[in-house]
């Protein structure tokens, strides 16, 4: 049976479903209202989604949770549209601080590194993670990486588009930094050479008497690389060092935030990114600097929004035993 739909013109339309989208940020919703004693069939009215997709959300609830902890360095990965597996999300997280450091020491990049790079974490994600018997396959498409662009906001990354041969590659190469394209690269420019002297110098007078000039080149030398995925790994668990020290030091501190404060803290940062765009006559650059600070207060927000539902449920409860 034909299940197209026929238009008042009399042609056909395709009656494709719309496939329904759902955040993290909705399933924590989903998550905290369960937990908070609503039924399935309430959740759903209250939020306009359909039961059985309730039933599957607090179903999966516990590994929701894993991915929500993952995400929450990163606003982009938060509100992710798709449903992902953890390898996933943890290997976007080590992208986007592997793409971070090479931006600072300014080491060009482009799409085909990027994708080369997350197929290796990916790799090593799903290694040393415990998803390992999983069969998810990575391709690193072309599509993954615009979809990874845009949650993580890379637009002003600095990308470089791929040359058109290997002979331009190396042409641009030597002009840049002739050191990268000589595999046989031995020493230092001469302008450089007398930056180590400095550095080795200044080392000196600040009481290291043993600073040598090849610490100093060393120094120089691993400040220009790209992080390994070794590196990343480590990265990876230090964070989760990180995580759980925060946890423990959150359980032993008395005092906490206040609404009022996290509202004042807020407010302060609405009139610094004003201030910004009024001194700033770069206005590309300011508008970065304004993302910047979104993304920094970013899990002060999610902090609020978990305050303010913890300060209203007690409060709307005493209200109703009063009635």
């Amino acid at each position: 049976m034909d299940k197209r739909k026929i238009t008042s013109d009399g042609n056909t339309a395709n009656t494709k479903k719309k496939r329904l989208v759902i955040t993290l940020e909705q399933k924590f919703d989903v998550i905290e209202r369960h937990e908070r004693g609503h039924s399935n069939s309430k959740i759903g009215r209250d939020i306009g989604m359909p039961e059985s997709t309730v039933r599957n959300i607090i179903k999966h609830a516990g590994e929701i949770k894993k991915k929500g902890k993952v995400a929450s360095t990163f606003c982009g990965l938060q509100t992710t549209t798709r449903n992902r597996s953890i390898t996933m999300i943890e290997m976007e997280r080590l992208l986007a601080v592997w793409i971070e450091d090479c931006n600072k020491k300014c080491i060009p990049l482009t799409r085909a590194a990027i994708q080369t790079k997350a197929s290796s974490l990916f790799k090593a994600v799903k290694e040393n993670g415990n998803e390992m018997e999983s069969e998810e396959t990575f391709a690193a498409s072309v599509g993954w990486f615009n979809r990874f662009k845009n949650r993580l906001q890379l637009h002003n990354a600095k990308i470089t588009r791929e040359a058109a041969s290997a002979d331009k590659d190396t042409t641009v190469w030597k002009h840049i930094l002739p050191h990268s394209a000589n595999s046989n690269f031995e020493s230092f420019p001469p302008q450089k050479q007398t930056v180590i002297e400095e550095i080795t110098n200044i080392g000196r007078k600040l009481g290291f008497d043993e600073l040598e000039n090849g610490d100093a080149q060393e120094l120089l030398i691993s400040h220009s690389e790209e992080l390994t995925d070794n590196d990343l790994h480590l990265e990876q668990q230090v964070f989760e060092e990180a995580n759980n020290d925060l946890k423990e030091s959150d359980n032993m501190q008395m005092k906490e935030f206040t609404l009022k404060e996290f509202e004042d803290l807020f407010r302060a940062a609405e009139v610094m990114k004003q201030k910004i765009m009024n001194a700033d006559p770069n206005v590309s650059r300011s508008i970065q600097i304004r993302q910047n600070v979104d993304r920094a207060l970013c899990i002060y927000q999610h902090m609020y929004e978990d305050l303010k539902k913890k300060t209203v449920q007690p409060t709307l409860l005493k209200y109703i035993k009063q009635e």
